[in-house]
């Protein structure tokens, strides 16, 4: 199927013709900020949100205005930075920015960032990692019992990082919060004469990786008081008083000090289950509002300017934090990448994610080296990571690190500023991106797969494994659901196994197809998936009503949704209703019936009108030998109002491949790492390392040259 390219821009302009800059009516219009078209846009000026992370605190001063400058000549435009709590505390409690220590002095470093032209991004924690012991949270905190989390069994929490093992905060502690809001004024009062437009600091970030401190077991926490307090205050609302809770649990009880939470899995009746799914939400609750008081802590705090961002973790798709809840908390959510070039599958899906359910797809951390307890990170995994994420749809990342430190090797810069081999891969990647403003290119995209939330909460309820997290298991590159329990829970199958097999299936049956697609968070809202052609789903016997109500909206709009295996009759909650009807005809049981798997193929091939992947096929040795295997090495292809311009080839198999891609204009195909050129009437034949992903700069006589990104 060819392009189209006229025909493909009219269908689906908002994913494909770019942005255009925001009409300023008011004199103040030149210190407006907004997140647009990829970048950061400041009043006239548009910056692409390439970052690279620098420790301050761990270097020595002499070093920060070299090392400054090699971010900036490495074509970042933003400086990461945490200010870690913890190092700043003195242990007479005073904070020190620089009063005694020379590398704490946080206004001199913004005032040489500001000197380089580097943009700020600001990381105040209080949670920040960074290696740190304790992660950054002052022993004050730590072992103050108010802001302790707790388990089931009333017990502190600890985190296990022998030999300092610590207690953690609560996300629902309100000591904790107030200890953060005072934190943060404290951060407010250096930071406030270097806020834009009058200085370099541009955004904040609200916490770091919040994913209960990797303690995620839907039992293993939190059990203090100020959470349970806010687990009882959701099923008021949820259930308006007693009467409804004790009719929705089956149960009789006289005041909300009765009510507590479960401690452990009891789902086999209605009613019970209905009561584990409620701990599984209010604990998603419990994460965003906690950040959105911490925002609310930093608004207060004189910061409420700035755009706020959070980076949910690696496994982020088994943790209570939704990418799409959590959007109605901060400005901007992204996610962090550690893999190593053998994940590059994970690595695509949670870039998909990331391209279906962001406005502006952004990688907060992409690893650049790592801390020396982590399985060895070469120059190869991070350019194989790097490349996917962009290859399908991440349009902003923050290079992690950017200069070495302490506790970490591999960064791109040395402590000086140096450029290491790996800094040199990556400005020239970086050059390449500037050159053709890939920050404004879309990835063509046809179909979402949709991932319902409370399918994946039935999940997180039913996780067998007690204190080993989900999150941990993902990481680990084993799906979160695996360690499910097998009850089918009065349902006709697991559903909290059920579904990760559909969508799997569903991949596959995309993937085979060669029609490019995004994961959809279901929680997001639905102007962001507006755009697409078809929406596939899995539904089962309940089904979150306004989700279903979403669906039909967007088939009354001229959308195709795909779902199945069961018509719904419950809602969220377990309770009876009517849901929205969708059509017979496109309910398919993609994770048990080969035969409805051909006949989804047979719909998609009609109804999917936009561009699929660039054909292509194996040459040498292995040419047409294991045809069905080929999607194994994939294209994806990036475009702007001229048509292509970028062209990804991505190897997810462990040996190399010879390829040929079919193209379909004569053009110049230029390796944005190492320069190699192509000139191509009709097929571009490439060779892709195992596990590797190779991104070629497509130039046509009929574009004119590419103009350099100015910063």
């Amino acid at each position: 199927m060819g392009f189209g390219w006229p025909r493909l821009l009219a269908n689906c302009p908002s994913r494909l013709v770019g942005y255009s800059l925001p009409r300023m009516t008011a004199p103040e219009a030149k210190h407006e900020m907004e997140f647009a078209g990829g970048c950061l846009v400041l009043g006239p000026r548009r910056v692409p949100l390439l970052c690279g992370a620098v420790h301050y605190f761990r270097l020595s001063p002499t070093d920060w205005s070299a090392a400054l400058s090699g971010v900036k000549d490495l074509g970042l435009h933003f400086v990461d930075i945490y200010v870690p709590w913890s190092v700043h505390r003195a242990e007479d409690g005073r904070l020190d920015f620089g009063d005694t220590d020379p590398r704490l002095d946080l206004p001199r470093f913004l005032r040489l960032a500001s000197d380089q032209g580097l943009l700020v991004y600001l990381r105040p924690g209080p949670h920040i990692n960074a290696e740190l012991t304790h992660f950054g949270l002052p022993s004050s905190v730590l072992d103050d019992e108010a802001c302790q989390a707790r388990t089931a069994a009333g017990n502190p929490v600890p985190f296990v990082a022998p030999p300092h093992c610590f207690a953690v905060p609560s996300y629902g502690s309100r000591a904790f919060l107030a200890a953060t809001a005072r934190w943060y004024r404290s951060v407010a009062k250096v930071v406030k004469p270097f806020l834009w437009p009058a200085g370099p600091v541009v955004l904040v970030q609200v916490d770091n990786e919040a994913a209960f401190y990797f303690r995620d077991g839907p039992y293993d926490q939190d059990y203090h008081p100020d959470s349970i307090a806010a687990y009882r205050a959701l099923l008021d609302r949820k259930y308006g008083g007693l009467a409804g809770l004790n009719r929705a649990y089956g149960g009789g009880v006289a005041s909300w000090r009765e009510v507590e939470p479960p401690r452990s899995f009891d789902g086999r009746t209605r009613e019970a289950l209905r009561r584990q799914l409620d701990w599984a939400e209010s604990r998603e609750m419990l994460l965003a509002d906690s950040l959105a008081e911490m925002r609310r802590a930093l608004t207060d705090a004189g910061l409420g300017r700035l755009k706020t961002l959070h980076n949910l973790p690696m496994g982020d798709g088994g943790t209570p934090a939704s990418l799409g809840r959590l959007q109605h908390v901060v400005d901007l959510v992204g996610a962090d990448f550690y893999e190593g070039r053998h994940q590059l599958p994970m690595v695509r899906r949670r870039a998909l994610r990331l391209a279906g359910s962001s406005e502006l797809p952004f990688a907060p951390e992409i690893g650049v080296g790592g801390p020396p307890w982590f399985a060895p990170r070469s120059r190869n995994d991070t350019m194989a990571v790097l490349l996917c994420c962009l290859a399908y749809g991440v349009r902003g990342f923050n290079l992690y690190m950017a200069v070495d430190r302490d506790r970490w090797y591999g960064a791109a810069l040395s402590e000086g500023g140096t450029r290491t081999d790996t800094g040199y891969v990556l400005r020239s990647l970086l050059k390449t991106l500037a050159r053709v403003e890939f920050h404004r290119l879309q990835r063509p995209a046809s179909v979402g797969l949709m991932v319902p939330h409370e399918y994946a909460r039935l999940g997180r309820a039913t996780h067998a494994l007690g204190f080993v997290s989900p999150c941990v298991l993902e990481m680990l590159g084993i799906a979160a659901t695996s360690a499910c329990r097998q009850d089918r829970l009065g349902f006709a199958r697991p559903v909290q196994l059920d579904f990760t097999d559909w969508l799997a299936n569903a991949e596959a049956l995309l993937d085979a197809s060669r029609i490019p697609f995004v994961y959809l968070d279901s929680a997001c809202h639905p102007s962001t998936w507006q755009d697409l052609a078809v929406v596939m789903t899995p539904c089962y016997e309940f089904a979150d009503r306004a989700r279903t109500a979403d669906l039909e909206r967007f088939v009354e709009g001229g959308g195709t949704v795909l779902w199945g295996p069961f018509h719904p009759e419950l809602d969220q909650n377990l309770s009876p209703t009517e849901h929205p009807r969708l059509s017979a005809a496109d309910r398919f049981d993609l994770s048990a019936s080969p035969a409805d798997r051909d006949r989804a193929r047979t719909v998609l091939a009609q109804r999917t009108d936009l561009a699929r992947s660039w054909p292509i096929e194996r040459t040498g040795p292995a040419a047409g030998a294991d045809s069905e295997a080929l999607p194994l090495v994939q294209t994806s292809v990036h475009v702007d109002e001229q048509g292509p311009r970028a062209l990804f080839v991505t190897n997810f198999g462990a040996r190399r491949e010879h390829v040929s891609v079919h193209v379909e204009v004569p053009a110049v195909f230029t390796d944005a790492v190492n320069g190699e050129q192509f000139k191509v009437e009709d097929r571009l034949a490439v060779s892709v390392r195992e596990h590797a992903c190779r991104m070629f700069v497509i130039e046509r006589p009929d574009m004119g040259s590419p103009v350099e990104l100015q910063p």
